[in-house]
Order: structure tokens, then C-alpha cells, then sequence
């Protein structure tokens, strides 16, 4: 009998290290923090934009003619005649104001988008990661390849056998997934 050594290797490596299964539940309630981490920064992005949008709207917006023959009079002044020099500064300042305001929610979205966007660089090249979870994890997106393959040979092209010889696949390779359950239970399902 020939000595496999990578497979002695990976023999000793598997009794040495503990197994690292998430189990479902913590799965699904990982993937529910992320989904509503996902809906809070959507809604604070939109909420944000829309703030600045309508800013804009009102900074941009043209004052009309009919709006200051309409406006409501005070015992001081007459109907359409122009507002005093101090009503002018005060709305200046009050733009300013809001032109600043609007400077600074832009930035934040802008930072939040920049964020995001290393968020996303983080989770495609994890950096400081054990090279066993990793393997893990690899291990475990080959299974599901393997499953999501031998489910359409079996739902999508009717082709009993050729499923059923993926899902056996899976258990063999990789017997420690939580696809390889996933396999057993589809197999005992078309019954090979």
C-alpha cells in the first residue's frame, strides 16, 4: 500500500483541529443582521438625499411674483411693497446657513458611500484570517456548487441518476458540510 503524505497531512490537520460548523441558526440570524444593516444604511442614504434634493430645491427655487402680492401684510408695510434691507440679510444668513448644512450632509453621504464601498473590498479580500477557515469555508461553497448542480440535473433536467450520483459526491467529498446533510436528505428524497 502506497503512503499518500498530502493525505496524512490532512488526516492529522482534520484530528488536531476543532470542527467549526456555524450552525444554521446562527447562519440565518446572520444573514438577518445583514440584511437589516443593509435596509437601516438604504433608508439613512435616502432619507439623506432627499434632504439634500429638497435643500436644493428650495435654494435653486426662484421666488415668484404672485407670492409677494399675496403675502399676508403687516400693520408696517404695504401690500407688494419690498422687504426691508435687515429681512434681506436675515434670509441671506438663513441660506448661507443652509447651503453649509447641506455641504455637510452631502459629505456624509458621500462618506457612507465610501464606506460601503470598502466594506464590500473587506468581505472579497479578508485580510488576517485563519488559513483553516478559510479552507472551511472553501470546502463548503464546493459543496453547495456541487448540491445546486445535482438539484437542477434533478428539478430542472430530470435526469434521476445523474443527481443522484452528485449528491453522492457531496457526501463523499465533503462529508463534514452541512450540504453533505443537505445532499443525504435530497437523496433519501428521490430514493438512491
Amino acid at each position: 500500500m502506497t503512503h499518500d503524505p498530502l493525505g496524512g497531512l490532512l488526516s492529522r490537520a482534520d484530528a488536531v483541529a476543532p470542527v467549526a460548523h456555524r450552525p444554521a441558526a446562527d447562519l440565518a440570524r446572520g444573514v438577518r443582521a445583514e440584511v437589516r444593516r443593509r435596509q437601516v444604511r438604504a433608508r439613512v442614504t435616502f432619507g439623506t438625499l432627499v434632504l439634500l434634493i429638497a435643500s436644493a430645491i428650495v435654494l435653486i427655487r426662484p421666488s415668484h411674483p404672485q407670492m409677494v402680492h399675496n403675502a399676508p401684510t403687516s400693520p408696517n408695510r404695504g401690500v407688494g411693497t419690498t422687504p426691508p434691507a435687515r429681512d434681506a440679510a436675515k434670509l441671506r444668513s438663513e441660506i448661507a446657513a443652509l447651503r453649509t448644512e447641506a455641504a455637510g450632509r452631502e459629505a456624509i453621504v458621500r462618506a457612507m458611500l465610501d464606506g460601503e464601498k470598502r466594506g464590500r473590498r473587506a468581505v472579497t479580500a479578508p485580510r488576517g484570517v485563519d488559513p483553516l477557515d478559510r479552507i472551511l469555508a472553501e470546502q463548503d461553497r464546493g459543496a453547495m456548487a456541487l448540491v445546486r448542480q445535482a438539484d437542477r440535473q434533478y428539478r430542472e433536467l430530470d435526469r434521476k441518476e445523474s443527481a443522484a450520483a452528485g449528491y453522492g459526491r457531496v457526501v463523499e467529498l465533503f462529508p463534514k458540510t452541512h450540504w453533505a446533510a443537505v445532499a443525504r436528505q435530497r437523496l433519501a428524497e428521490i430514493g438512491g
